[in-house]
């Protein structure tokens, strides 16, 4: 191997010496320089101590390449590809844990140990690193003019870039693979802190001046981040500021865009994203040299985010970006209050004050603010479609952490609501792009303020969000026939949720037409495919609650489309036919039946289908039929029907019974419902099976065997509800828990306050027992009969809990 490494040597010398020379047959003899170089990387990476004989001198002799071969970067140049597998060997050589000096190690150990401590106290550690600096990691002359041509391109190019095909990134993770290794942190630290006060003794109104004094600074980046020294990030931030300042105006950019990738690169540190997040959710305070380093990051920010230049902006912005990537900003995450809390408008106005206060203490939402608007210019300059979609993510992120600051939000709705438009045309139809400006869309009427921050709607961003939707729901192509996507849909749709979900008094039927029109798309929208029913149910929901409460499309909602819906309510719930929207369609046929009863009919064909899925015949896994879960919920649904629509439930019994020749309909039901109820998990669920199936006793005689089954069941959700303790008022209601998280919460928060729901309101208790003097009233002495048959233990609870003699 000796021999081999010394005729490859050679080799190497003599191609370095032919691109002064004969540049041809250094060319040619590349190839035979670039194999080896490769085996004997992946050789050290793969079997290290293999390479102890030749350690020593491999070291020093790729060193001395790296601070002498010359090169071109990128096209593929093979003498950059030979220094990168030569930076990898001394990275790979200089950090592996197997040449650790441990009890159980091989002899080979301790010598490649014995060669590193050699190679880590001789003048080769800082020569190593000062040809990083200075060959390596700076931009070269043709660079800077590709950079000057296209900043954009250039930023995320150099943003993806991969070590194994850049030297500038292997000389990276070389650098910090040296500022990370314990016998040389040091050393390494102080070789760049001094070529970098050497670089700006030198002067900076050169452009190789500033190239220097750039490569500089990423290397302090990279030192800097594996000890957090806050006092000395300060001091160095400070004086990258003024270097800003003193160096030659047409080339002083390119340190500012180092600033922001420098602040981006501190900040996504583990240490410093966690004070971070410390500062900005009232956590344990952060030491002051901390706290005045992430102020002066958070400051210097938002002014590159304005700055002039597209790459410093451009940089700023990924900056901001890794910022909020590695710190949680979800609402439900910190101690602001959220969003949602926001919006019930249950803030006094010493809770108003407190939480302004802590909004103006969160250097993260003034962050936020800062950058909100020169991100939302950004998104609308930038070129690539990559990029754009980035800055949409970004604005996304901003409105996240700005939903608990809504006061520093307020004043920026007017600047949102005319960004919409314009960024939706400048997708230019590229799908995308188009869904990410849908999800910034719901985001910001997610995030909008309310009372008290903002006295009522912001009218203008609803209305905007409402014609979005008429845009991507539009059909498209050259004869406006073609179908839109539907993964917009599903965002379209979404957003159209948080529209009407936006909508409060003062404000009501103003924007009726545009919601009566997107209504009427509905149908063929869902008809685009079954991941689309969930979404429409729940927009559906929405729409019932806001028009019965605020009439939002003049009170006519159910009126004018219950009819055209019907048919999808009927495909969802129908044998063989139920799938991910199956629920989310019980659960809106439960809206339609609280806010307009009057209409229950229109939806008989889907009661229908529910009542045959449980009592036709059929086995489950060869039929299609429905899971329990899914069956548990029509059950429920057929009984809230019972209680607010009797005469349409009566009905569609008969019809059944005539439709699927079984006269026993009512037995079927009644049974198929016991046999789900451990099925039947949710508290709301469980007190209207309670009241459902009790009202269903008096219907039929043949039913009075299941009663057993059903007053234990009711005894034990008595119980669960606390309506059985002693000295509990039969006129005490017991709220049934409502849902606090989840993607319809905030729907059943306001479906609560609403009070349509005459089961939530009702105390459980008195309304069994009114029904139980009906069934006795309807059945006589079969009904005492039941009650004397009943196992003792059962019997004594009933009594105990209706109070029958």
């Amino acid at each position: 191997m000796l021999a081999a490494e010394e005729q490859w040597q050679r080799l190497a010398e003599a191609t370095a010496a032919g691109v002064a020379g004969a540049e041809g047959a250094a060319r040619a003899l590349m190839p035979l320089l670039l194999i080896p170089a490769k085996m004997l990387m992946e050789v050290q990476d793969l079997q290290p101590l293999a390479t102890t004989a030749i350690l020593s001198r491999a070291l020093t002799f790729f060193l001395r390449q790296l601070h002498a071969r010359r090169f071109r970067p990128g096209d593929e140049d093979d003498d950059e590809k030979f220094l990168v597998r030569a930076l990898m060997f001394l990275r790979n050589a200089l950090s592996t844990s197997a040449y650790m000096p441990t009890a159980r190690a091989p002899p080979e150990a301790h010598a490649c140990h014995q060669v590193l401590l050699a190679f880590f106290a001789s003048p080769s550690l800082p020569q190593l690193v000062h040809s990083l600096l200075t060959r390596a990691l700076p931009l070269t002359a043709d660079e800077y003019d590709e950079y000057g041509a296209d900043p954009e391109g250039f930023v995320y190019e150099e943003h993806l870039a991969r070590e194994t095909n850049s030297l500038r990134k292997c000389a990276e993770r070389c650098l910090l693979t040296l500022a990370e290794t314990r016998e040389c942190q040091q050393t390494v630290k102080q070789v760049v802190l001094a070529l970098s006060n050497s670089a700006a003794a030198a002067g900076l109104g050169s452009l190789d001046a500033v190239l220097t004094l750039d490569s500089c600074y990423l290397g302090m980046g990279l030192v800097l981040q594996s000890g957090p020294d806050a006092s000395q990030l300060t001091v160095v931030l400070s004086t990258l500021r003024q270097h800003c300042a003193l160096a030659a105006a047409e080339h002083a950019h390119l340190l500012r865009r180092r600033a922001a990738w420098l602040i981006g690169w501190i900040l996504k540190t583990p240490y410093f994203a966690r004070v971070a997040q410390s500062a900005s959710s009232g956590g344990i305070e952060a030491p002051g040299d901390d706290t005045e380093a992430i102020s002066l990051m958070y400051s210097m920010l938002a002014e590159l985010l304005g700055d002039g230049h597209p790459g410093v902006r451009l940089g700023a912005a990924l900056a901001v970006q890794g910022l909020f990537d590695t710190t949680d900003t979800s609402p439900r995450a910190d101690g602001h209050v959220s969003a949602n809390e926001w919006r019930r408008g249950s803030f006094g106005l010493e809770s108003t004050l407190a939480a302004g206060a802590q909004e103006a203490s969160d250097p993260l939402a003034r962050l936020a603010s800062s950058a909100l608007l020169p991100v939302l210019h950004l998104s609308l300059h930038v070129r690539e479609i990559d990029s754009r979609w980035r800055m949409g993510q970004l604005l996304v992120r901003l409105l996240t952490r700005l939903a608990t600051a809504p006061s520093l939000l307020a004043p920026q709705l007017p600047a949102l609501t005319e960004w919409l438009p314009t960024a939706w045309s400048a997708c230019e139809a590229e799908q995308l792009l188009q869904e990410a400006t849908l999800d910034a869309a719901d985001t910001m009427l997610l995030a909008c303020p309310q009372p008290p921050v903002l006295p009522q709607p912001h009218l203008p961003l609803i209305a905007a969000g409402i014609n979005l939707v008429a845009l991507a729901t539009a059909p498209g192509g050259a004869d406006g026939t073609e179908p839109p996507p539907v993964g917009l849909v599903e965002l379209a749709l979404k957003l159209l949720r948080s529209c009407v979900a936006a909508i409060r008094p003062p404000l009501g039927a103003e924007l009726a037409p545009q919601l009566g029109s997107l209504a009427a798309r509905l149908p063929a929208l869902i008809g685009l495919g079954d991941e689309l029913v969930r979404p429409a149910m729940l927009l559906v929901d929405w729409y019932v609650l806001a028009d019965v409460c605020y009439g939002v499309c003049g009170g006519g909602f159910v009126a004018h489309h219950a009819a055209p819906l019907a048919p999808i309510f009927k495909q969802a719930l129908t044998w063989g036919e139920t799938g991910p929207g199956t629920l989310a369609a019980i659960a809106s046929l439960h809206t339609f039946l609280l806010g307009s009863p009057a209409h229950a009919g229109a939806f008989a064909p889907a009661f229908g289908a529910a009542l045959a899925c449980l009592v036709a015949p059929g086995d489950g896994e060869v039929d299609g039929k429905p899971n329990e879960l899914m069956l548990a919920a029509m059950a429920v649904l057929l009984g809230r029907m019972l209680l607010v629509a009797p005469t349409v439930f009566s009905a569609l019994l008969q019809q059944a019974a005539a439709e699927l020749y079984l006269p026993d309909v009512h037995v079927r039901l009644g049974r198929a419902w016991v046999g789900l109820l451990d099925a039947i998990v949710l508290a709301p669920q469980r007190k209207l099976a309670c009241l459902g199936l009790v009202a269903l006793l008096p219907l039929d005689a043949a039913l009075l065997p299941l009663a057993p089954e059903i007053l234990s069941f009711c005894v034990g959700e008595l119980a669960e509800l606390n309506e059985l303790a002693p000295g509990e008022g039969e006129g005490a209601v017991i709220g049934v828990p409502i849902p606090t998280a989840g993607e319809h919460a905030e729907f059943a928060r306001r479906l609560a306050e609403s009070a349509l729901d005459p089961v939530a309101a009702v105390p459980l208790l008195p309304a069994l027992r009114q029904q139980l003097t009906a069934a006795a009233a309807a059945h006589g002495e079969s009904f005492y009969t039941m009650l004397r048959e009943l196992d003792p233990t059962i019997l004594a609870s009933v009594k105990g809990a209706f109070s029958i003699a």
